[in-house]
């Protein structure tokens, strides 16, 4: 989990939030799947509504499912793809990033 928090180009302390909200919510003596959800499918189900609109925006959703007792699905979960990445989130302009989960 921690490889895809840096490939969005989480701080440290975000890896931190993110990993201490999911651990406290998840049943720890169950595996699970995190897989990235596309942003098209994040702003159907969700629409953005953000007044005025930043000039950029990332939407970073996972939808979260146990793991069914394969470890081949722990190793290689098959993520949806990270084609969008956010380049450097701490260029200068108005930057808008949303993170958070389903399941």
């Amino acid at each position: 989990m921690k490889q895809i928090l840096d490939i969005y180009h989480f701080s440290e302390e975000e890896k931190k939030d993110f990993l201490e909200f999911w651990t406290n919510k998840l049943d720890k003596s169950k595996n699970y799947i995190f897989y990235n959800e596309d942003t098209k499918i994040v702003d159907e189900a969700m629409p953005l509504q953000v007044k005025p609109l930043p000039g950029r925006s990332y939407r970073i959703w996972f939808y979260i499912i146990e793991a069914d007792g394969d470890s081949r699905d722990l190793e290689n979960p098959d993520p949806v793809s990270l084609d969008v990445i956010p380049a450097n989130r701490c260029d200068k302009g108005d930057i808008l990033v949303e993170v958070g989960g389903v399941m």
